[in-house]
């Protein structure tokens, strides 16, 4: 068992502002104990001093005092004057070393859906609409465990940066804005998130690294039906401009009129067209999931032979291969 870094320490203690945080450091695969020193505050020195534990008194008194803490037993520690005025308090948090005890953790994983790799699960996934420099992170409460965001730092690995961020009002997520961030130039360094969570008195640091262009999952498309089956779509109104500087291709399926389009069911064949700059181009695809799947630049596709049918169209970034958006649908 020992004592936060230094640095964490401050980063706690700029978390708390106004009152003392001290943050232990134990590992539960071995039964841990440690004496942390309390002061309430040199303005007391000399005057008499006690001291309580979520409300309760305890035995010690003066302005510094010594408490044992075990395992992950921390505490809310105030101290008063003698006529049981409230003086100062510190908070003492235990996290567990090398975050250990998975099972026992304040997050629970989620897939990962804007990452470059996909079916990646993390604790915390971070998405942008677009390259303005505006990102949202969020994370999963464990069940049975609803904690609180204690604290948050992000910056470029550089060193070099000036992000802003704001939580969510459920505490659950935080949208971020990087002011330096330029679209139109390549991402030199990464951004490094660190976010400290807490339940009752255990306190646990999270992380994540990531570039915006990883990140990247475009708003839904702007979907209309032409004429008859012919389906026409827009870029989202969210997305950068010009289009040649930030192009987006498109997952096409036709999925049956009784499913959704994520869904996977019976064998079917449909006739699609794809207006093309040389003309018009007929693809007959025989599947084994929902449907037929074409992936296109277009933003116009005809289906025939066919009545009762899902039409559904979404974007993903054509350079960076990032998240696919939201799927649109029209019958």
């Amino acid at each position: 068992m020992e004592l936060l870094s230094q640095t964490e320490s401050e980063h706690l203690q700029s978390a708390s502002c106004c009152f003392p945080v001290l943050v232990v450091n134990t590992d539960l695969n071995i039964h841990t104990q440690m004496q942390i020193p309390l002061s309430c505050g040199e303005a007391y020195e000399g005057q008499e001093v006690f001291w309580r534990n979520e409300g309760q008194e305890i035995d010690q008194q003066g302005n510094h005092i010594q408490v044992t803490v075990e395992e992950l037993t921390g505490g809310n520690y105030s101290c008063h004057d003698s006529n049981g005025s409230f003086l100062n308090h510190t908070l003492v948090l235990v996290q567990l070393l090398n975050g250990k005890s998975q099972a026992r953790k304040i997050l629970d994983k989620v897939e990962d859906t804007a990452v470059l790799f996909q079916f990646r699960t993390d604790y915390i996934q971070c998405t942008s609409r677009n390259y303005s420099g505006i990102f949202h992170c969020s994370w999963k409460w464990s069940e049975g465990r609803r904690g609180d965001l204690f604290f948050a730092a992000v910056t470029r690995s550089s060193g070099q940066s000036n992000i802003s961020c704001a939580a969510d009002a459920d505490r659950s997520g935080m949208i971020c804005l990087d002011r330096t961030h330029c679209p139109y130039t390549e991402e030199l360094h990464p951004i490094d998130l660190t976010i400290y969570v807490k339940y009752w008195y255990r306190v646990e640091k999270y992380t994540k690294q990531f570039y915006i262009a990883g990140i990247v999952k475009p708003d839904r498309v702007r979907l209309r039906k032409a004429h008859g089956n012919t389906f026409e779509w827009e870029y989202p109104s969210t997305w950068n401009i010009p289009d040649s500087f930030f192009p987006l291709h498109f997952e096409v399926k036709v999925a049956p009129l009784n499913k959704d389009c994520d869904a996977e069911g019976e064998q079917s064949r449909v006739q699609v067209t794809a207006s093309v700059d040389e003309g018009v181009r007929s693809f007959p695809v025989s599947t084994s999931s929902v449907g037929c799947v074409i992936f296109t630049e277009k933003r116009t596709f005809s289906v025939s032979r066919r009545k009762n049918f899902l039409f559904c169209v979404r974007s993903q970034d054509t350079l960076t291969k990032s998240g696919w958006s939201e799927w649109e649908q029209r019958k």
